[in-house]
């Protein structure tokens, strides 16, 4: 009996393991400072960031993006510092060419174009909806230090699925 409930937690173990690296738990964070934007920005707001409340978010917006002939999106989600009296801001990226379809949803959809600016930047492997708790995990700590060591201040970040990538960006505060 004994056996097998060894047998197990190795197992159980292994398969832990095996889905951490999958989720990219390993996946090396590498920060670079480069220039992104500007990204066409349509969105609803919420407090905290309750990734339940997150999905249903997105979903509505994707939703009427799609449903007003908008073909070029990518999720965006734009998070303000624990503290913060800003509410996060929950959508899409809007292609260029589908911005005046965007402008036709109704007031509920918020909408406002991200600067082209100078950010702090890391790529993460998109594998899964959990990748974004790793990520999370993984990516914050290593922002961060970084900031703290370059002497940047804290300030609002976003993520944008691009593909099988989620990519982390923070607009440099100095």
């Amino acid at each position: 009996m004994i056996r097998i409930a060894g047998a197990l937690a190795l197992l159980l173990g292994f398969a832990l393991l095996a889905a951490a690296t999958f989720l990219g738990a390993f996946t090396r964070v590498r920060v670079e400072e480069r220039s992104v934007g500007p990204h066409h920005f349509v969105y609803r707001t919420m407090h905290g960031a309750d990734p339940v409340q997150v999905g249903l978010i997105t979903d509505q917006v994707g939703e009427a993006l799609r449903a007003a002939g908008v073909t070029q999106l990518q999720p965006l989600d734009l998070y303000y510092p624990e503290g913060s009296r800003e509410r996060n801001e929950i959508g899409f990226a809007v292609g260029e060419a589908d911005a005046a379809r965007a402008a036709s949803l109704d007031a509920s959809f918020l909408q406002r174009t991200l600067p082209a600016e100078a950010a702090l930047t890391v790529r993460f492997p998109w594998k899964h909806p959990l990748s974004y708790v790793v990520g999370a995990l993984r990516v914050i700590p290593a922002l961060r230090a970084y900031r703290a060591a370059n002497g940047y201040q804290d300030g609002p970040s976003y993520t944008l699925h691009d593909g099988d990538t989620i990519l982390y960006v923070q607009p440099i505060r100095r």
